[in-house]
């Protein structure tokens, strides 16, 4: 299974030791979101934005349940899975998140910097 991770699950970042033996395939950016900051990032649907992350194979019998349990599965984050692009992606639980109240996380060219800032 592929999933796009963002924030602090990407390679070196503190959350990254929970994708465990999962293999790096490539950074990515998924097109129709933008991260929000509320701590830690959110990701919102957006038409005009991307988020820069990483795809990674990941085992969905070890490594998923994992991740369900880091993302709050779905109470805080649903797991979305992009037909288009074949991956998965955890994206913010709109009724959970004060969106209207939370900031865009920096962004330099749509390279994702949240995790550098909050070091």
């Amino acid at each position: 299974m592929k999933i796009f991770v963002y924030g602090t699950l990407k390679k070196g970042y503190w959350n990254s030791p929970i994708l465990g033996d999962s293999k790096l395939i490539k950074k990515h950016i998924v097109k129709g979101y933008k991260l929000l900051d509320n701590g830690f990032p959110v990701a919102v649907p957006s038409e005009k934005d991307s988020v820069s992350g990483e795809i990674w194979e990941i085992d969905p019998d070890v490594t998923l349940p994992r991740l369900d349990r880091l993302e709050g599965h779905p109470h805080m984050y649903v797991r979305t899975h992009l037909p288009d692009e074949d991956i998965s992606l955890y994206v913010g639980n709109l009724n959970r998140w004060p969106v209207d109240k939370m900031t865009e996380c920096p962004n330099d060219n749509n390279v994702y910097t949240w995790s550098k800032n909050h070091e």
